[in-house]
């Protein structure tokens, strides 16, 4: 069990899950807690995309970072 999770910290990740940790980092910017519920619950989701839909997610991290706001995040946590 432990080599599992060992493993999966070093899993290769698509750019679709790699997107939950900067969500993730955002939100934790923005002072909301992103929950290891909700990590495992946006990497599972993210997990089987077809390329299109990669290739969105990786459009839309610089988007992220340069469009977002605290309040665009604020809609997901319930205040």
């Amino acid at each position: 069990m432990l080599f599992a999770f060992i493993f999966s910290l070093f899993a290769c990740r698509n750019d679709c899950q790699d997107l939950c940790y900067d969500l993730s980092d955002f939100a934790e910017e923005c002072g909301y807690e992103f929950t290891n519920e909700m990590m495992d619950e946006c990497i599972d989701n993210q997990g089987d995309k077809n390329r299109d839909e990669k290739n969105n997610c990786d459009e839309a991290k610089p988007l992220l970072e340069e469009e977002w706001t605290c309040e665009d995040v604020a809609i997901y946590f319930d205040t």
